[in-house]
This record gives structure tokens, sequence and C-alpha cells, in this order.
């Protein structure tokens, strides 16, 4: 099954962007990969926009509305536009109708994608078959229904993301390519077909406390009851195989063991693992036999998946990269939409200091009420792979 992914954008967007065929003549011309020339009508302030009852609206009179309830939204965007623009100008990019059209199609898979999972989903929750719409005007609904989702309007996508999503497709693409070696595409093989395990796991703060949860279930205790008598939530990983590369290596190598027919047998609960600040005890509920699949009957479309997921990594990545480093040169000019990026700025900061307080304060108490951890129960002295932020299925 294809895999259809989202990079998230200024506004959190996702992947995919179209300019139609009737886009306004005032939208940004797409990068010529040399100059990047846009003509922005300037604001006449006394413009006519209608008449009612002999009297004129105009332009000034919306316009403060315009700016304070959409302004510094539409305004950040554009500025990622012009970033993006500079990059592939530096890198020579060129950015054409037929890579537009691309991005428009790549829009309406995706969409149809999302329908289809979800018709099957329906249809399996009620035993009955489920109708796909697969027409052009019902796909450019769902694309409309997805836009409302994440609060971007038509002329925002197709004017801007556009041309942001398919410059950063051809700026990643060559080293994206570069990374398409057959050991990536078989590793990838074996991480979705292979024996996929299925665990369950509770976190402590200090390896004092694993010890005497481990020592509870020794004594013939569920882990299930050790955990609710500590207070603890029991968490689930999404199942993963050995070779999947978003497990770190350490759960991986107390799952599996080292070699095969090493490791925890279902039912099986594991020794405290110190991760990173953290420490874990794990139990495997099952091992899911690996899929009937061969490798040849499945790599085309394996290479596929893996391309699309490390296109939408690179994406992601050099759009933050690339925002990141405008923070540090950009400048707003407009009074109305400086003071509105400067309040957001400030709460941001706030809030990012009030966390910090917190986590440190926390560490503090800790470490003042934590028993020494015995010597032999000492974590390693070399820092653990971290926690996956996307692994844990039921936290």
């Amino acid at each position: 099954m294809r895999k259809f992914v989202a990079v998230m954008l200024i506004g959190s967007l996702p992947l995919v962007a179209c300019r139609s065929e009737d886009s306004s003549s005032s939208a940004p011309p797409v990068a010529n990969g040399d100059k990047n020339e846009s003509v922005v009508p300037q604001s006449t302030g006394n413009q006519v926009l209608a008449e009612i009852n002999g009297e004129d609206v105009t332009l000034a009179e919306i316009e403060p509305v315009l700016l304070d309830g959409y302004g510094l939204k539409v305004l950040l965007e554009y500025i990622e536009l012009h970033l993006i623009r500079q990059e592939a100008a530096k890198n020579h990019i060129v950015i054409t109708p037929q890579d537009i059209a691309h991005e428009r199609e790549l829009s309406l898979e995706m969409v149809r994608h999302v329908a289809e999972e979800q018709a099957a989903q329906l249809g399996q929750a009620t035993s009955q078959p489920a109708t796909l719409p697969v027409g052009p005007a019902e796909t450019e609904q769902l694309l409309d229904r997805a836009l409302a989702s994440k609060d971007v309007t038509r002329p925002e996508f197709e004017n801007v993301l556009l041309e942001v999503n398919a410059t950063l497709r051809k700026l990643v693409e060559p080293s994206v390519q570069a990374e398409m070696t057959d050991d990536a595409v078989r590793q990838q093989f074996n991480a979705t077909y292979g024996e996929k395990a299925v665990v369950r796991y509770v976190v402590f703060s200090n390896m004092p406390d694993a010890q005497v949860f481990q020592q509870a279930v020794s004594h013939g205790r569920s882990f299930e009851d050790a955990a609710s008598a500590s207070g603890l939530d029991v968490r689930e990983f999404q199942p993963f195989t050995r070779a999947d590369t978003q497990m770190p290596d350490l759960i991986k190598q107390v799952v599996f063991g080292g070699q095969p027919g090493e490791g925890l047998k279902p039912g099986d609960t594991s020794d405290p693992t110190q991760l990173g600040q953290s420490v874990l005890i794990m139990k495997l509920m099952e091992l899911i036999p690996p899929q009937h699949a061969k490798f040849e009957d499945y790599k085309d479309a394996v290479r596929q998946d893996l391309y699309e997921q490390k296109m939408n990594e690179a994406m992601n990545t050099l759009n933050t990269r690339l925002g990141k480093d405008a923070l540090a040169t950009m400048e707003i000019l407009q009074p109305d939409l400086k003071k509105q990026w400067d309040d957001r700025r400030t709460a941001a900061d706030i809030q990012e200091k009030s966390a910090d307080e917190i986590r440190k304060q926390m560490d503090e108490a800790r470490t003042a009420t934590a028993p020494s951890a015995p010597e032999s129960a000492a974590p390693p002295t070399t820092e653990p792979a971290p926690m996956p932020s996307t692994a844990p299925a039921g936290g």
C-alpha cells in the first residue's frame, strides 16, 4: 500500500499544494531560478470596493480588519515563499508549470488515498461496502475540506504553498535520490514485512523504583497489576521489527536479542532498561509472524514508500532550517503586523521559559527525594539513544 506524507509548513499545511488555471493574475509568479519578480498592487487607501445607497465602501475601511485578522498569517506564508525562492536561485533551481501540475496531482492523489482509507475503515466497521468518491468534482470537494481543517484558504493554497512545495521538492531531490541504495530498500523491506513485536512498557524516573516494580512482577504479580498499584500508565509501542529505524537500537536489542532465538519470549518482562533520563521495563506481548512476502515481489513498492518517506523528511528539514535562519534577519516594517509578530514572539519566549523552569524544578525535586541507586544498578556511562517521539501508541 502506498503511503502518503505531509510536510508541515508555516501555518501547518499539508505537503500538497496547487495553483488552479483560474488563479488571480496578482498571484506571485513562478521562480525562474535567476530572478524572482513579482508585481504587488499597492494599496490606494481610498479605492472604492462597493457602493450601498450612494455611499462608498473603500479599501481603507476594511484594511485594518484584514491586517488584524489575516495579515500576519499571510505575510509569514509570503516570507516563506521568498525564502524558498532565494534558496532556489542560489542552487539554480527552475520551477516550471509542469512542476506545478505535478504538485497538484500529488495533492489530489493524497486526498483520494485518505478517502479510500476512511471508506475501507467504514466498510470494516459496518460490514457493508463503502462508496468511494473518485470523480474530479468529488476530489476537489475533499481537497476543500482538507484545507478547511488546516485553516487554509484556496488562494493561499494555490498561490503560495504550491510553489513552496514544488521548490522544496526540487531542492532536496538529488540528496534523496543518493540515499535510495539497494541496502536501504532491503532494510525498509525488512522493517515493513519482518517479524513484529508487540511490546507494552512502563516508565520510571529512577532505577530504584524500577527495581521495586521488577521484584513485584518476579514474585508473581501481573505486569498490569503492578503498574496500577504503582500509579503508572501501561503504554504500548507501535508493533516494530528488528530492522525498524524508528525504534532505538537498545530497545530492539532487549526485545529481539543479538541473534535469532535470543531476546524476550512472549509474556517475558525485561530487566530495567536505562534510556536517556528514563528507565523502562518492557513486556513482550506477542510476536507477529513475518508476512509472506518476497523481496523481489515488493521491492518496487517498498522503494517508492521509502522515497516518499525520505522526501518528506528532507523537505521538512530544509524548510525548518530556512525558517530558523530567517529569524536572524527578518524585519517586519508595517506597525500593526510588527506588533502582532512581537507579541507572538514574546508569548512563545514566556512559554518556553516557563516549560524550562518547570523541568528544572522537577529535576531538583527528583534529585532531592530519590534514593541513590545501588552500585550494581548504576546507569551506563554513555548516553543511550533517546526515546522515540512517534513510536509509542498508547501514551
